[in-house]
């Protein structure tokens, strides 16, 4: 009895036994085959997928969309004086007169030199688009009335191309009339910038560059044409003073 329970126990042990080794060979096996998925996933190549951008907005479209935005500043102020409020803003004192054009510009920003730059830029295009529109009427004026229907279009043009060239060159060269920087409620500065262009210089430039064109025969008319000049540029200032300003 004792020597076949001593064999059966045997048994069960060497059964025991190859189970073990089918277990252990299996484990094995199932590590090898998890390594060599690992070895060629490793192997492929990667594609690094480039993260999402956010679109660059061009630098000068930047510029001017601040431009625009300061334009609109200075014409809500300019409003709200012409309609009779006493509003403090620096530098807004310096207009146009009978020797002078004259504007001002305002610059908001965190940096004090980002804030002078954008004042200055301001008060240049608040004079450029009001020379724009006299060097644009006084042309077309003088094309219709001397030119000649024909060539009336291409002497406007010319003379609208030299003239703005002309304002160009003295905007470079704008005096400084007012200079005052404020903080705001939101602790970031406020620069208030105004500048000039003598009026004299700026109708002996303008002839001067005309008169290089002969086409435009200004030479004999120059005195006639000086004369033009000075009566629409007071028919501008005129017509600023009856809206306020």
């Amino acid at each position: 009895m004792g020597y076949k329970r001593v064999t059966i126990i045997m048994k069960k042990m060497n059964l025991l036994a190859v189970v073990l080794l089918m277990v252990t060979a299996l484990t094995a096996c199932a590590a090898k085959k998890q390594v060599a998925q690992q070895q060629s996933v490793s192997q492929q190549p990667t594609y690094n997928t480039p993260a999402p951008t956010t679109p660059q907005e061009d630098p000068e479209v930047a510029a001017l969309k601040k431009q625009i935005e300061m334009q609109k500043l200075q014409n809500e102020l300019k409003a709200v004086q012409a309609a009779g409020a006493h509003v403090d803003i620096p530098c807004a004192e310096f207009q146009d007169d009978k020797d002078y054009f004259r504007d001002f510009g305002v610059g908001t920003s965190q940096n004090l030199q980002s804030a002078r730059k954008d004042a200055i830029m301001a008060a240049k295009s608040m004079i450029r688009q009001k020379l724009a529109e006299f060097v644009q009427g006084f042309s077309t004026d003088y094309a219709n009335s001397y030119a000649g229907k024909a060539a009336g279009d291409d002497v406007q043009r010319k003379m609208e191309s030299d003239m703005m060239a002309v304002v160009e060159g003295m905007l470079n060269e704008a005096g400084k009339v007012c200079e005052e920087r404020r903080i705001n409620e939101r602790g970031t500065n406020d620069y208030y910038y105004a500048i000039e262009i003598p009026k004299r210089e700026l109708k002996k430039n303008m002839i001067d560059a005309l008169s290089a064109d002969e086409k435009l025969d200004i030479d004999t008319r120059e005195a006639m044409f000086e004369q033009k000049m000075d009566e629409y540029m007071d028919k501008m200032l005129e017509a600023k003073k009856k809206a306020g300003y």
